[in-house]
């Protein structure tokens, strides 16, 4: 069934995901940590119910569980794996099948091309191309870390004091936190903005103004400045890339290994260590890699055309 919107709709429809985002991932962390908490309390004797709320009784013991990284990581696998049951099934069946349509005298692309086509990613150069892209665009993202911390420290002060009270300013791999930043959440995120955002919005704006605005959503859903401006900057590259190959499975792939890099190897990635000359020639480095990347990354999409 082709579905059609006018261009009005198109963009009303490109905030949806970013609100089912925000209720699922509100209603999943109530749910499960209120089974939780009953799960925990229901074969307590009545006596025991007043002491409960004690400095030191179970409830007071459980909020400390329920911040624990593992059940915050646990809670974040069960939302993203919800999301990507709907986004997954919206994408395939809104976005996938649609053509392109006219709105107004114009006509918008309604990508993918190759939807989850693993054809261009079977290219011996697309993953060399995918890593040097994403090791060079978490190399800016810290880069622009180091500029707001240095243009407003008190917003990086703010973003650690979130990561303390979520239990996340000193980590440690366990299996759901690699699981959820590596594997399932880069696959919800772009299904969600690059699938269906993008998607939609696509087909009201010119390719510019569509990729900024979905990365704009993207930036709005990580919910603090700091992550949300490199987030931005992560947004463009990905949306530049769906565009031209319409292969959501490239964009996947680009995520995972950034978050991955993100998360094993941040600890290695030095900016210089307050030496000018060195902190210029690796952020000259990093400038090069991202280059290099995006155009290894577009020309194996080009290629894979001919």
């Amino acid at each position: 069934m082709n579905h059609k919107y006018t261009r009005s709709g198109s963009v009303l429809m490109s905030f949806v995901p970013l609100i089912i985002l925000g209720g699922l991932q509100t209603f999943i962390s109530f749910a499960v940590s209120l089974l939780y908490v009953l799960a925990r309390t229901s074969s307590l004797p009545m006596n025991d119910w007043v002491k409960m709320f004690d400095r030191n009784g179970l409830i007071y013991k459980l909020s400390k569980e329920i911040m624990n990284t593992d059940f915050i990581m646990i809670i974040s696998c069960i939302y993203a794996v919800a999301g990507i049951a709907v986004f997954l099934t919206w994408y395939l069946r809104r976005i996938v099948p649609a053509e392109s349509e006219t709105i107004r005298g114009r006509t918008y692309p309604t990508v993918p091309k190759n939807g989850f086509s693993l054809k261009n990613g079977m290219h011996p150069l697309m993953i060399p191309g995918l890593f040097i892209l994403a090791l060079g665009l978490q190399y800016m993202a810290n880069y622009i870390v180091m500029i707001i911390t240095v243009i407003n420290p008190d917003i990086i002060k703010s973003y650690q004091q979130i990561m303390e009270k979520s239990g996340l300013e000193k980590i440690t791999l366990t299996l759901p936190l690699v699981l959820y930043v590596v594997i399932l959440g880069p696959i919800c995120e772009e299904l969600a903005f690059r699938g269906v955002t993008f998607g939609y919005i696509s087909r009201s704006l010119p390719f510019q103004a569509a990729n900024i605005f979905q990365a704009a959503l993207f930036g709005i859903m990580h919910m603090n400045i700091t992550q949300g401006i490199y987030a931005f900057f992560l947004g463009l590259f990905l949306g530049e890339i769906y565009y031209h190959s319409g292969n959501i499975l490239l964009n996947i792939f680009l995520h995972m290994g950034f978050n991955a890099i993100s998360l094993f190897l941040s600890d290695y990635l030095t900016t210089g260590n307050g030496t000018p000359y060195v902190f210029c020639l690796i952020l000259f480095a990093a400038m090069c890699a991202t280059y290099l990347g995006r155009k290894l990354t577009l020309y194996v999409i080009d290629s894979g055309r001919k």
